[in-house]
């Protein structure tokens, strides 16, 4: 009963905003004003402004609510785009040069140590530097990296579909470098560049760099609908790629159909638009399988996959890896232009430690204390952080994305915690427009020590603070 007046509340306001009942730009009724107005719950009237946002009909604006969006919808005939939905070009904003130099992107409490070390990693590491020859020492190795593990990521990078060998494989200094180079194979400067979003702050950074353009759309993880919006989005702009985030994207954690799998990677196909997916959190999921990649879906060479043994392994390794499909050729080139080449006995010690089947049980585990750890955050949030409007349920991952109220601007909320050394991650440094800046990214890789939840606590002060100079 519940997803059926969610769907009746979402059609009534979608019908008054496309028929002009409700101007662009006039605000919202707030969540208090529709529950008490449509008699619905607060989850349902959640629901039904969360949907009209991902389909760009409302926005929220942070201390202020939700206003109608200065645009109308797609029109599914003529393929026409609402005004507004250009491509823009990037300029971040030194918060996220902050948060880097603190190396705080997935802890709140930066610098509190863990007990987990990786023995067995640190033993293969050790072995392979103990054994590393004259000549490895005075000579780079093979610019598509070393045979040994790239024909071990193949054997990896199977588990989520499709038939590959090492020879298709160029190793990278981790997933950013993959996505440069990804992207400079398929964009020059000045081309546009289609992201979904929210979306991992590091392509917009790489985007800026190299001169490109970028136009969102909402995620394809959240909602089928968002598919048509892609479509309008490749008809009007013949964008030179689209970059995605399909199986447990930050900072949702959410995953994206199997069936939209499938039709994004056709889509792209028949526009001439060339896919670079980012599988990061690919093996990080919490269900009984490996979701498949888009890579797995593609027949032609259109999908360019990029990852890294980061988020699974150590992010000390510095060791990613991209599959270009057609592009080989061109991201051979760019790794050299780029790289040169990356430490043998670093990429030695890796592969050692898969050929050992060390990397499956270590990820295994972390995948079970990961999940564990999903509820427990939720319950923490819920307990702690005042004016939660939602909170996402991630399939994998090591995120979730935390919506507040729309008067709560988070970054001033992280710029007041600063002086604390506690540390979030604004949602607007997950939108090349800063759209989200009502959200935070909450990772729960960490353990919730007792430091932790004080911290949590502390950031549930500082938004109750935040919000009294609003009132």
């Amino acid at each position: 009963m519940a997803t059926f007046i969610y769907h009746e509340i979402e059609k009534a306001l979608r019908d008054e905003i496309l028929s002009g009942q409700r101007a662009p730009g006039s605000k919202m009724p707030s969540i208090r004003e529709l529950c008490k107005d449509r008699s619905v719950s607060k989850s349902t009237a959640i629901k039904a402004y969360q949907q009209l946002e991902s389909e760009l009909l409302i926005e929220s604006r942070p201390r202020s609510g939700y206003y109608v969006c200065r645009k109308t919808e797609v029109d599914k005939t003529s393929g026409a785009l609402p005004s507004g939905h250009d491509p823009v070009f990037v300029n971040f904003d030194e918060v996220l040069v902050d948060i880097m130099d603190r190396g705080a992107p997935f802890d709140i409490l930066p610098g509190v140590p863990r007990a987990d070390d990786n023995d067995e990693l640190k033993r293969c590491m050790a072995r392979a530097f103990r054994q590393q020859t004259s000549y490895e020492a005075m000579y780079y190795d093979d610019p598509d990296g070393l045979p040994a593990l790239r024909r071990e990521i193949a054997r990896h990078v199977q588990r989520g579909g499709g038939n590959l060998s090492q020879d298709d494989i160029v190793v990278t200094n981790g997933c950013q470098h993959a996505l440069m180079i990804a992207l400079m194979a398929t964009a020059k400067a000045g081309d546009t560049v289609v992201v979904e979003a929210p979306a991992f702050y590091g392509v917009f950074q790489a985007i800026e760099a190299l001169g490109l353009r970028c136009i969102e759309v909402p995620s394809l993880a959240e909602c089928d609908s968002n598919l048509g919006l892609l479509e309008a989005t490749l008809n009007r702009w013949q964008p030179a790629a689209f970059v995605c985030f399909p199986n447990f994207a930050t900072p949702t954690g959410s995953i994206m159909p199997e069936a939209t799998k499938a039709a994004t990677v056709a889509l792209c196909h028949n526009h001439g638009v060339a896919i670079i997916e980012d599988d990061i959190y690919g093996e990080l999921y919490f269900g009984l399988s490996r979701p498949r990649t888009l890579y797995s879906y593609c027949d032609n060479g259109n999908v360019l996959l990029c990852s890294s043994f980061s988020k699974s392994l150590s992010r000390d390794l510095r060791i990613g890896w991209l599959i270009p499909g057609k592009h080989i050729n061109a991201a051979r080139r760019l790794k050299i232009a780029s790289s040169i080449s990356i430490s043998q006995s670093v990429q030695k010690g890796i592969a050692q430690y898969m050929i050992e089947g060390h990397l499956q049980r270590w990820v295994g585990e972390k995948r079970s204390e990961l999940s564990q750890r999903v509820a427990e955050t939720q319950m923490l949030i819920a307990n702690t952080l005042p004016t939660v409007a939602s909170v996402s349920t991630p399939a994998g991952g090591l995120s979730l994305w935390v919506e507040f109220d729309p008067s709560v601007d988070t970054l001033m909320l992280y710029k007041r915690l600063r002086g604390s050394d506690i540390s979030i991650t604004p949602g607007g440094l997950f939108s090349v427009k800063q759209r989200f800046g009502h959200c935070i990214r909450l990772s729960f890789e960490h353990p919730w020590t007792a430091d932790r939840i004080n911290a949590l606590r502390a950031i549930g002060a500082e938004i109750t603070a935040l919000s009294a100079t609003t009132d």
